[in-house]
């Protein structure tokens, strides 16, 4: 996945959720979105400093230039 964080209030799902189908992991704080087809995790719901926002899969938006992207690379295996 390549993840972005938007805000919630900036962000808008014009179509397709109804052919996806929430799950949620150990705590469930967040709400991970899969499409119910392919199984691919387009974007999930939840809070970031106590705001709601939404990490959306870049690799899922036709639109998004991946190779403009300027990437931070995340070691979570090492933390």
């Amino acid at each position: 996945m390549l993840l972005t964080f938007v805000p919630a209030d900036n962000f808008t799902l014009d179509h397709g959720e109804d052919a996806t189908i929430t799950y949620l992991f150990n705590k469930h704080i967040i709400r991970h979105r899969f499409c119910k087809t392919c199984g691919a995790q387009p974007f999930a719901e939840g809070e970031m400093d106590g705001k709601a926002i939404w990490a959306v899969n870049l690799r899922c938006v036709p639109a998004a230039n991946l190779d403009a992207l300027k990437l931070n690379k995340f070691d979570g295996a090492s933390r």
